[in-house]
Order: structure tokens, then C-alpha cells, then sequence
């Protein structure tokens, strides 16, 4: 019921007769009423255009807000991608160090290339050592083959482990922006559902205090009427109609409440 519906409701019907069997009198102009009537005009059209102008305000807030998301989502998918190449380069830097330590340690190593180098610059002359010589040789050459194939090797090995390594993390990457990208939009759905939730207890709370208000003003009316001395008659049936709306809002009011704090647990397990 609206404030005007509410004032017209709180005025004597005179199209009515009273309970005397007596016609009641033409109504007349009161001008309190007139301007009563004016202010809540003035007061629906002013609520009617911050009406308006809350839609607007929303609007705009939701745009932002989904634009703000949607920059913060590619900012964490940046981060994420930033974060796992750098892990990648760091291991295959890694990989590449251990290879580069383990060549040094064969070129240093220097007891196999002083006795190597002792048998090409001072050849034995005894048999036995010349045949020790050869086959010690022989035994160099084939180890020298070996390391040869592995290296020539190694550089297939290793393509192979990068491409695997490649794959995987590549994989990892997309399962992560996934998961990062589904958190992301849970996440904005939540904040809209406790935005709407908490739209929804604002307006219940203020059609409360709206309906107060309109009860008090009807309470002020009354404590006027009898102020001006009308028929007990007129005040009795009007606090008679005045207490069982009260009472109805009684009960309007411990529905809301009851729905306000179903709405406040909801808001709570959804934050």
C-alpha cells in the first residue's frame, strides 16, 4: 500500500452513512490533507528518480566489475604462465650445467691423459711393456669410441627429454589456467550472489521501515482526529481498522524477519 493509498485509507468515508442512520456530511477541503497529499507526490516522484538513477548506478557497477574480472583473470593467467616457463628454463639450465660439469671432470682428468700422453711421447722398449702398451691402448681407443657414440647420442637423449618435459609442462600449463580460470568465475558468480542477496535484505528492510512509517503517520492522524473531538463512533472504528493492520504488520514483520536471516545464512556459507 502506498503513502497515498495509506492517508486516503485514514480519512472518514462520507459517502458511508453512520451507524446513527444519519446521511454524514459533505466532506470539505482541508488544506493539511492538501499539502500532505502534495509532499507525498513530491516524495514518490523524488524516490521513483534515485529509483532510476540506483538501476543506472547498478548497471554501470556491474559492467565494471565484470571488466575488473576479466583484467584480473588474464593478470593471473599471465602470472601463471610467467611463473611456469621460468621453472622450465631453470631446469633445462640445469640440465645443461650438469652436462657442461660432467665434460670438464672427463678433461680433467688428469692421470688417464698423463699416461696416454707417456705412451705416445716415450714408447716402451720392452716387449712385455710394448704389449702391455698396445693392449692398454686398444682398451683406451675402445673406451674413446664408446664416449664418442654416448655423446654423439646425447644430444638425441636429451631433445627427446626436453620434448617430453616440453609436453608435460605444456599440459600442466593448460590444466592450470583451467582450474585458475574456473576459480576466477566462481568467484565473480559469488560476489554477484551476495551483491543480490544483500539488494534483496536492504529492500525488505526498507519496505519495513516504510510500512512503520506509514503506521506512525496513521497513529499522528488519529491522535489528530481526536484532538479535533470527532464521534467516538468515527475513532473507534477507525482504531478498530488501524489495530488489525497493525497486526497484519506484525506478521509481515517476523515473516521478514525470518527471511532476513535465512537470506544473512546464505550470504554467510556463500562468502
Amino acid at each position: 500500500m502506498g503513502k497515498e493509498e495509506v492517508v486516503e485509507s485514514l480519512l472518514p468515508d462520507y459517502s458511508e452513512r453512520s451507524r446513527s442512520g444519519q446521511p454524514r456530511p459533505e466532506p470539505k477541503i482541508d488544506p493539511e490533507r492538501v499539502a500532505l497529499e502534495n509532499n507525498v507526490r513530491i516524495g514518490d516522484a523524488t524516490i521513483m528518480e534515485l529509483e532510476k538513477k540506483r538501476v543506472n548506478v547498478r548497471a554501470d557497477y556491474d559492467v565494471a566489475l565484470d571488466e575488473y574480472e576479466e583484467a584480473k583473470l588474464g593478470e593471473m593467467k599471465e602470472k601463471l604462465f610467467f611463473k611456469v616457463e621460468v621453472d622450465r628454463l631453470k631446469k633445462k639450465n640445469h640440465v645443461t650445467d650438469s652436462r657442461v660439469k660432467t665434460l670438464g671432470e672427463d678433461m680433467q682428468d688428469a692421470s688417464a691423459s698423463m699416461e696416454y700422453a707417456t705412451l705416445i711421447v716415450e714408447p716402451p722398449k720392452d716387449k712385455n711393456d710394448k704389449a702391455k702398451a698396445r693392449n692398454y691402448v686398444l682398451k683406451l681407443q675402445k673406451q674413446v669410441i664408446e664416449a664418442v657414440e654416448n655423446m654423439q647420442a646425447a644430444p638425441k637423449k636429451l631433445a627427446n627429454l626436453v620434448d617430453n618435459f616440453d609436453e608435460a609442462v605444456t599440459k600442466l600449463r593448460t590444466q592450470l589456467m583451467e582450474i585458475m580460470e574456473e576459480r576466477s568465475r566462481t568467484e565473480v558468480q559469488l560476489r554477484k550472489q551476495i551483491g543480490i542477496l544483500q539488494d534483496e535484505i536492504e529492500e525488505m528492510e526498507d519496505r519495513y521501515k516504510e510500512r512503520i512509517q506509514d503506521s506512525e503517520d496513521k497513529l499522528e492522524l488519529l491522535r489528530a482526529k481526536w484532538d479535533k473531538k470527532q464521534t467516538f463512533e468515527d475513532l473507534e472504528e477507525e482504531l478498530e481498522e488501524a489495530d488489525g493492520k497493525l497486526e497484519e504488520l506484525q506478521e509481515l514483520h517476523e515473516q521478514q524477519e525470518k527471511t532476513i536471516k535465512k537470506l544473512k545464512a546464505s550470504k554467510r556459507s556463500a562468502s
